[in-house]
């Protein structure tokens, strides 16, 4: 509670050597709790009806970055003395140093970063694993130290703009035992200790993400001969790419999904698929017309998800 002397003492604020007169008289300073404090008339923007639910005034006002006092700064008052009809001799307190209060976090996130820079909320074993907070501190430094938890174990503990990649778990780490860290239904928690140069918040632990499945993909589709006869089978070729295959999952294979689509007169030169050749990578050679075009459609699948369909090369039967 604010409250001015009623015997008439005169109070006067320095900061930093200078009179901060909208202190004058007050016992009691920088109380976020009691909005006819000078804070929210000469530092915060906002009423505590502008905080979001679920936060508090003071982390509010740390994102904004307003406050009447900042670390490093020195506050004393000179006191003059009164019974409300004589003044005394002026005095002035000791000054007191301005520290850092413990920094905390919040927008505590782990996201995944694909291989085109696609940031995704979801996490796959191709992905990297990146951590993602806002630290609320008096000071622009984030010295926190970060711990990732693999299936509830510690895997690797470091300090934030002093480790490197402390942020984030690449999906070519392996564990202590030889394991694949951002394999399949793995669960991926961190731990956060909020730390500046100075100060030192309480330790919290995020929500833990589990590992999905990296889609597969096809690449280099091609429908040969370039230019083929009606003599000539067309053949299909494309390269299976999926990192969990490639990392060991025995568990999954190409069952990718083929097409085949072809156009002359009789389809007014506009593709339609033939089904009788689904999922096969040959067309006979007596199912083909002059003139006409065929290409194919290759939609990868590891047995558990698909990927973007490609679609081949078009040839034209000579």
């Amino acid at each position: 509670m604010i409250a001015e002397d009623k015997d008439k003492t005169v109070l006067q604020w320095y900061i930093n050597g200078v009179r901060a007169t909208y202190l004058d008289n007050l016992r009691r300073w920088n109380d976020i709790d009691n909005t006819n404090d000078p804070i929210y008339s000469h530092a915060f923007s906002f009423t505590p009806k502008d905080v979001p639910t679920n936060e508090s005034v003071l982390s509010f006002a740390r994102q904004k970055g307003e406050s009447l006092l900042k670390p490093g700064d020195k506050v004393f008052f000179t006191v003059k003395p009164s019974d409300g009809q004589l003044y005394g001799s002026r005095s002035k307190s000791d000054s007191v140093l301005i520290t850092e209060a413990p920094p905390s976090v919040a927008s505590v996130k782990i996201v995944g970063l694909k291989d085109s820079g696609e940031i995704s909320s979801s996490i796959t074993s191709s992905d990297t694993a990146i951590l993602k907070f806002d630290l609320l501190s008096d000071t622009d430094i984030n010295n926190s130290e970060i711990t990732w938890i693999v299936n509830d174990v510690d895997y690797k503990t470091g300090v934030l703009n002093i480790d490197n990649d402390i942020d984030r778990i690449k999906n070519t780490e392996f564990d202590k035992a030889g394991n694949l860290v951002l394999a399949i239904n793995n669960s991926l928690s961190v731990r956060i200790v909020p730390q500046t140069a100075g100060a030192t918040g309480d330790t919290i632990t995020s929500e833990a993400v589990v590992i999905k499945n990296s889609p597969p993909s096809v690449k280099d589709v091609f429908v040969g001969p370039t230019n083929p006869r009606s003599t000539q089978n067309l053949i299909l070729s494309y390269k299976f790419v999926d990192k969990d295959i490639d990392a060991g999952d025995s568990t999954q294979s190409d069952q990718s999904n083929i097409q085949w689509f072809f156009a002359d007169a009789t389809t007014n030169n506009v593709f339609e698929e033939n089904v009788s050749l689904a999922n096969t990578s040959k067309v006979p050679s007596e199912m083909l017309k002059i003139n006409q075009k065929w290409k194919a459609v290759v939609t990868p699948f590891d047995a558990l998800d698909k990927g973007l369909p490609q679609s081949s090369n078009i040839v034209t039967i000579r």
